[in-house]
């Protein structure tokens, strides 16, 4: 059975402001109606509702729009601001595998810019990911041109999406 808004709207509530589901019916002995709705899961609140595991951020979807975001890997839905824990509704947006992956931070620990690559000649070499193909932006003397290069490219292909560091 594939869940409606309108069952959505009978075991929860959501507060668009502050991106939290609460239950409105007592499910069992840890779930009390008043209660926050689901629990952390890879670092993303999930919902389990009739034998099901959602979202949250694909709940607010359903209970904002009337309809759950298309599957996986057609759409996503996006964290503009990077944090998956953060479901408020201006928060969440709808967004292609390439637009998710775009608005992602640089790999923790890298030491050179995000889009820039050293080269053995010592030169940099700039890169970007686009619907699953490299795109070579060219060959700089330094990091940082090698950067400014990607950011320009990532500002053409991903637009709004388009993540510097």
């Amino acid at each position: 059975m594939r869940l409606t808004q309108a069952r959505l709207r009978k075991l929860l509530r959501y507060n668009p402001r502050t991106g939290t589901f609460t239950w409105l019916v007592r499910r069992n002995n840890y779930c009390q109606a008043g209660s926050v709705a689901g629990y952390i899961h890879r670092g993303r609140r999930v919902i389990r509702i009739d034998e099901r595991l959602y979202h949250a951020s694909h709940l607010a979807v359903l209970w904002m729009t009337g309809e759950l975001p298309p599957p996986w890997p057609q759409r996503k839905v996006d964290h503009a601001n990077r944090n998956s824990l953060d479901d408020r509704w201006s928060n969440l947006r709808i967004a292609t595998c390439s637009q998710d992956q775009a608005n992602k931070g640089a790999t923790p620990g890298r030491k050179l810019p995000k889009g820039a690559y050293k080269r053995p000649n010592g030169k940099y070499r700039a890169i970007i990911g686009v619907k699953r193909r490299l795109i070579h932006l060219g060959s700089f003397d330094t990091a940082a041109e090698a950067h400014a290069a990607y950011i320009k490219a990532a500002k053409k292909y991903y637009g709004e999406f388009a993540r510097a560091s």
